[in-house]
């Protein structure tokens, strides 16, 4: 006799086991890691850290893909194509999830759409850096060369946009002075060249940095953040080293998956990563980055987005009679990135920096031009073009 309902019924068990037993059997196979950070920079460090430890948590290895470059579109591109499948994670940072959306027209990814949210790992603030052999010994001696002789000392950053570049920028407008941006294809260039005096100074965080500290090609000034770091505790604040008062600058870091992984898996990613963070050896090893650990549930990443795209960038456009309808200026940084009041009347503080021309843009790479201008002699023979400011020919209004 023909029995329908019996054959129908464990078919759905059939087809419904797997499903629940999922997120129990991962993973069954390696996991690819897609980095946006060069090898050697603070954030490929930690991931490699707690890469290993997830490996011998789950006896599968987990493969770091570094992919740097573009402001982070090559490696989140790729995410987002990835399988939704749990062995395809990745990691970014404020830049790639909350700054890129307000400065790019075009971007090969929606942060809030094309993925979703593991858990955070940590904040991190940076550090005002100068070579070693800089005759600048403190933020003092900094503002006053801005201030006699703006056209020579210059700032670098590991992107257009960063939190580097946009911390850097903000920390001019809040001491009204006038320097140069000279952008660096990653961070290894970046802090090279201010060792080397190629540029003036940079934002860096201490673990990258910290080698070039602690062979005493870099001096560090100052920390831009409210307290003083765990890393280095005798290096004073921004505000106690007579910068402006309530600046910081600070960065997070996160891990995510591409859009449709399975709820399951990541609750027990989630799950897996904030019990390493926890252990003591990864602490200790933060604490010495100067790094604080941020995990949490999923839904605390998707809020430090919605925040910090809730105070995206404003941006003016100079019409055609500037003779640059391309060009766009950026005068308000995102909150989360610098709160240093309100220099020059702005709510939530001013930025002065240079936005890539829709060319730029296309290229998917705004740092096509950096890395030429800060090596060696060719930062004097191609200098950075100049930031603009309202009166010198560009952006002379704010859009609300």
């Amino acid at each position: 006799m023909f029995r329908p309902f019996p054959t129908v019924l464990s078919f759905v068990l059939l087809c419904s086991g797997p499903i629940t037993g999922y997120a129990e059997t991962y993973p069954a196979r390696p996991i690819h890691l897609i980095s946006p950070f060069p090898a050697g920079s603070g954030p490929d460090a930690v991931s490699r850290l707690v890469g290993e430890k997830l490996s011998q948590k789950w006896g599968q290895p987990l493969v770091v893909d570094a992919r740097p470059g573009g402001n982070g579109f090559i490696a989140l591109d790729a995410l987002r194509r990835a399988p939704a499948t749990g062995y395809e994670l990745g990691i970014a940072d404020i830049g790639h999830l909350a700054i890129n959306p307000g400065l790019f027209k075009k971007l090969p990814y929606d942060p809030v759409k094309d993925f979703v949210p593991v858990t955070g790992l940590y904040r991190n603030a940076f550090f005002v850096m100068v070579s070693g052999r800089s005759a600048i010994r403190s933020i003092p001696d900094l503002i006053a060369a801005a201030r006699v002789k703006p056209d020579n000392v210059t700032y670098g950053s590991w992107a257009v946009g960063s939190a580097g570049h946009l911390g850097a920028a903000q920390l001019a407008a809040g001491t009204g002075t006038e320097m140069l941006h000279v952008p660096y294809k990653d961070t290894a260039q970046l802090y090279t060249a201010v060792a080397n005096g190629d540029v003036t100074w940079a934002l860096g965080s201490y673990a990258t940095a910290g080698p070039l500290v602690q062979a005493g090609k870099l001096r560090v000034l100052a920390v831009a953040d409210k307290v003083r770091s765990p890393a280095l505790p005798d290096v004073p604040t921004l505000q106690e080293a007579g910068g402006p008062a309530g600046m910081e600058t600070e960065s997070w870091l996160a891990l995510i998956a591409p859009a449709g992984t399975p709820p399951a898996l990541v609750s027990s990613i989630n799950r897996a990563v904030r019990d390493v963070m926890g252990e003591p050896d990864v602490k200790a090893k933060l604490a010495t980055f100067g790094f604080m650990p941020a995990t949490g549930p999923a839904d605390v990443v998707r809020q430090w987005i919605d925040t910090d795209l809730g105070y995206r960038s404003h941006r003016a456009v100079a019409g055609p009679e500037r003779g640059r309808a391309d060009a766009t200026c950026l005068w308000q940084c995102p909150r989360a990135v610098s709160r240093a009041g309100a220099p020059h009347g702005l709510t939530g503080g001013a930025c002065r920096i240079r936005i890539p021309t829709s060319k730029e843009e296309n290229s998917h790479d705004s740092n096509a031009r950096g890395p030429a201008l800060g090596q060696g002699r060719m930062a004097r023979r191609r200098p950075a073009p100049r930031e603009y400011r309202p009166g010198h020919g560009q952006c002379d209004r704010v859009f609300p």
